[in-house]
């Protein structure tokens, strides 16, 4: 009995580890990095995928690397 209650104890959405995000980012901040990116990034979606990553993810620390992949994942499905 033992191992099915730790079985589903790993599919409850309160036992999943969750994400620190490092730093948080003001209004203000997020709305002028997403004004220059619209303004000054050229080449569609790819070219906005690796400056993201690289600003918000890498240099900022914004938003942890396994949520980026989440939401670009959650994209292409969308």
């Amino acid at each position: 009995m033992n191992g099915i209650s730790n079985a589903n104890k790993a599919v409850e959405p309160g036992y999943r580890k969750r994400s620190v995000i490092d730093k948080k980012a003001t209004l203000r901040e997020l709305a002028l990095f997403f004004l220059r990116l619209g303004t000054a990034a050229f080449g569609g979606p790819a070219a906005h995928i690796a400056i993201m990553e690289d600003e918000v993810v890498q240099h900022r620390q914004w938003v942890p690397q396994e949520k980026r992949l989440e939401g670009i994942g959650e994209g292409m499905i969308a």
